[in-house]
């Protein structure tokens, strides 16, 4: 620094100077060093992939894994892009590579396979990585919820009906499984049970709940109760100013 500060302002060695401290100046702004890069191409892909940019959110994901291949949670969001582009085998790869590197993201990465073999019509599959993700994690109440509707579809409603209810131990304010297990004692011919579900939704955790109330005018008329079926419809259609 001294040498530069002698060096007389005019003379060749002093612009050779100056070009070598302002090249150095601009690499050190414009790159900021590996960390601060692979950062930012990460949350440059959870951008693009919110705005379900997926195919772009791949390339900065790939981007910032090449600069750290051990970077869990790009994998992991890698992994759920390719999910979203139907690139079914290398969602699994990376879903599986990132759970590798970080078991926390275990039940997540899980999860998300699941639904991926869910979708491609694999259930039993599906069944399998959600129970292995609630060996884990047995009050994750997502995993529950799912692994519930997979044996709801399956045809197993009582499997079904037990996991719902073990949803609504964790939270009992959990509108899905209280709506799901309405929807099963309306089937059931179980009106005074469905209704009960529904109750708990309008009248004690959210009263404009449409569904809810649509769910429970359909209890009403299939109990033979029209008038009390018709006021929650007139109420719904009030409420909206139709």
């Amino acid at each position: 620094m001294r040498r530069f500060l002698n060096t007389p302002a005019g003379s060749p060695s002093f612009f050779l100077v100056a070009l070598f401290a302002l090249c150095a100046l601009a690499l050190a702004s414009g790159c900021g060093g590996p960390e601060k890069n692979k950062t930012k191409l990460y949350h440059k892909g959870q951008i693009l992939a919110e705005r379900g940019r997926y195919a772009e959110a791949v390339t900065e994901y790939k981007k910032a894994l090449a600069i750290d291949p051990q970077m869990s949670e790009a994998r992991y969001e890698l992994g759920r892009c390719y999910a979203k582009l139907h690139y079914d085998e290398q969602a699994i790869r990376e879903l599986d590579a990132a759970r590798a590197l970080d078991p926390g993201l275990t039940v997540r990465a899980l999860s998300e396979i699941a639904g991926i073999y869910s979708t491609g019509e694999r259930p039993l599959l599906a069944e399998e990585m959600l129970g292995e993700a609630l060996e884990i994690e047995p009050d994750n109440i997502a995993a529950v919820f799912f692994l519930a509707g997979l044996k709801q579809d399956a045809g197993k409603t009582s499997e079904a009906r037990s996991l719902f209810e073990k949803a609504l131990e964790i939270d009992p304010a959990h509108v899905k499984s209280l709506t799901a297990l309405a929807e099963i004692a309306l089937q059931e011919g179980e009106y005074e049970a469905a209704e009960k579900r529904l109750k708990k939704i309008t009248t004690e955790i959210d009263p404009n709940h449409t569904g809810a109330r649509l769910a429970l005018a359909k209890v009403y008329r299939f109990s033979d109760r029209e008038r009390e079926a018709v006021a929650v419809l007139e109420k719904i259609l009030d409420d909206k100013g139709l």
